[in-house]
């Protein structure tokens, strides 16, 4: 796999990069995050889910009220007590081809960006 013959496109930018999904979340429940594209062929990642936690007092339910909580940066995440998730996100897999969107329901979920642009790109480069 050579990475110079993918193309990866972030949908938005965060202040700072973040792996994790809760900062992509943001309550929709079916954000766009990224495309990776490999030939004629293209992977569009999204956080799925909703969030719903509590942390510090704080109801959290979209990416924009992670500070308020407290939660700035990935190591952050950690510190969040697990017994206070109602729901949690994840990142997700889409196939496009033809103009058409499929899931791709093949081990592609993930709570980190890179691995799961990782496994995008695996993925494209065995089926392309």
């Amino acid at each position: 796999m050579n990475p110079l013959e993918y193309k990866i496109e972030f949908t938005y930018e965060l202040p700072g990069f973040h792996r994790t999904d809760i900062f992509y979340a943001d309550g929709s429940g079916h954000n766009h995050v990224a495309k990776v594209s490999f030939k004629n062929k293209a992977i569009h990642i999204y956080c799925d889910g909703e969030m719903d936690f509590t942390h510090k007092g704080v109801r959290v339910r979209n990416n924009s009220q992670l500070d308020d909580a407290g939660i700035y940066t990935d190591l952050d995440v950690k510190k969040i007590d697990q017994n206070q998730w109602m729901n949690n996100p994840w990142f997700d897999a889409y196939l496009e081809e033809d103009d058409k969107f499929e899931h791709l329901d093949v081990g592609m979920l993930s709570g980190d960006i890179y691995e799961i642009i990782i496994s995008a790109m695996e993925w494209l480069g065995e089926n392309s």
